[in-house]
């Protein structure tokens, strides 16, 4: 399960974009006294533009339940662009992940299962979890209860953008933010298309956290950088820092790809310094 050392390291590495109030819901959530005495499936619904962590998270939660990681054969990855492709076949997906959920509980309770990209499934498609996530769906015995769902999508991602343009043009910084500042995010989940559009997931209060991830702004872009040279072992340097970044598209403040294609430019700035090092043009 999740110790408090492993947040902080996964919080602190540069990699991860998390407010402090998203760490605290997150972690705790996965405490196992938490996990033991839950009534209802735990149901994360990760938000914001790409590149901003939400896949990272997901994975670091699996690392943290299974020795295997998302490796192991009870932690499920659904892809919208490549599990759900058809919304004309919505109804055979449905029966579909009834059958590989009710199969994964069987044998172990404990199972995971995270659907990235709702936003471009069929219309409502996640509806098929809602008896799931109410914690009254008992097939054979088995208990549902321990089971964890998690969301992630680009819905929202220009609400949560503009929540933190106003508030920091009004003095506030992003580590001052709260949920409270982002109570709009499950309204327009529910409205927006997609998996979560409409269904009682939503309307019936059966998600357990809606999370918004934020916008990489230059300074926390420079956070994912020297972390990107630090784990191919180089120096970090004022210039390396700053070539990478203007290599970086920003829209405004933030980054448009957030952190998703740093270690990339990384990899091909440090390239080029060597080959300036050694007289290779």
């Amino acid at each position: 399960m999740f110790h408090k050392n492993k947040t902080q390291e996964t919080t602190e590495n540069g990699r991860c974009n998390l407010p402090p109030f998203c760490d605290e819901n997150i972690f705790f959530a996965h405490t196992p006294n938490n996990l033991r005495s839950r009534d209802k499936p735990l149901v994360l619904s990760f938000h914001g533009m790409p590149g901003t962590g939400k896949n990272y998270i997901a994975e670091f939660i699996l690392k943290n339940m299974f020795k295997e990681g998302s490796r192991s054969q009870f932690a499920h990855f659904y892809s919208a662009h490549l599990d759900f492709p058809d919304s004309m076949e919505k109804h055979t997906y449905q029966k579909k992940l009834e059958q590989e959920i009710e199969a994964s509980i069987y044998k172990c309770h404990r199972s995971i299962f995270v659907f990235d990209e709702v936003e471009k499934m069929p219309n409502g498609l996640l509806e098929v979890l809602s008896p799931y996530a109410e914690g009254w769906k008992n097939v054979d015995g088995i208990d549902y209860k321990k089971v964890v769902f998690i969301f992630l999508s680009n819905t929202a991602q220009l609400y949560i953008r503009d929540v933190l343009n106003y508030h920091h043009k009004n003095g506030k910084l992003r580590d001052e933010l709260k949920m409270r500042h982002f109570k709009d995010l499950p309204r327009l989940a529910f409205r927006d298309k997609g998996g979560l559009h409409r269904t009682t997931l939503i309307s019936s209060d059966l998600i357990s956290q809606y999370v918004p991830f934020l916008p990489i702004d230059a300074c926390h872009a420079e956070k994912c950088i020297v972390h990107e040279i630090n784990k191919i072992n180089q120096t970090v340097s004022y210039n390396l820092i700053q070539e990478v970044l203007s290599n970086m598209h920003f829209e405004g403040r933030f980054s448009s790809g957030g952190c998703k294609l740093i270690d990339a430019i990384v990899l091909r700035e440090v390239f080029m310094q060597s080959l300036k090092l050694t007289g290779v043009h």
